[in-house]
């Protein structure tokens, strides 16, 4: 974990079905990001099953693996690299690097109770994404902020006293400003 970076992870076996193995959802991010480094992990973690043969002469033998990565499997998003994951403790896992239309995205999803949950709360966030829903917050914020400032601008031109954020950074005086300023616009009247 030291190597990749990851501060707040330890790990007590490498495939980590121990107790003992220990991380956050930043550091899992970073975790995931670096398997991005590594071709060969990338590219099976994308696929919807992979067959490994033997590498030696000897009679060869070959293993099907389905990947258990249900946003993989699905194709709906191409998936970059990732690793699932179930403890009864940690519940269920899902880290994964994804392209969700014309961006890269990395999202830890963990401790969900339902086995397809992880899957579907990816699905619900990309599809957020897709949809413009950072956008959509930004100009929330945006409109929200042009609010405040004609607001202010009014009781500023009118010799009040605005009494928002940012003007002290003590909360009991701002909720009193606030309080103070609200009464003043309701009853038409000066503060002070």
């Amino acid at each position: 974990s030291r190597a990749l970076g990851l501060p707040h992870t330890a790990f007590e076996d490498p495939v980590g079905l121990s107790n003992g193995n220990l991380s956050t959802p930043r550091d899992l991010v970073m975790a995931v990001r670096a398997m991005l480094e590594y071709p060969l992990l990338s590219q099976i973690s994308g696929k919807k099953e992979h067959d490994v043969w033997t590498a030696d002469d000897k009679p060869r033998s070959s293993s099907h693996f389905v990947n258990t990565d249900q946003v993989a499997r699905a194709g709906r998003y191409q998936v970059l690299a990732g690793k699932t994951g179930y403890t009864d403790e940690a519940r269920y896992c899902l880290v994964i690097a994804a392209k969700v239309g014309e961006r890269k995205v990395a999202a830890a999803l963990l401790g969900a109770e339902g086995e397809l949950t992880r899957f579907a709360d990816f699905n619900r966030a990309a599809a957020w994404l897709i949809d413009g829903g950072p956008a959509k917050v930004a100009a929330r914020s945006v409109l929200a902020a042009r609010k405040k400032q004609a607001a202010r601008w009014l009781l500023e031109s009118r010799g009040w006293e605005a009494g928002w954020p940012g003007r002290d950074s003590n909360p009991h005086a701002l909720r009193a400003q606030a309080s103070k300023t609200c009464m003043s616009t309701n009853s038409i009247t000066r503060p002070g």
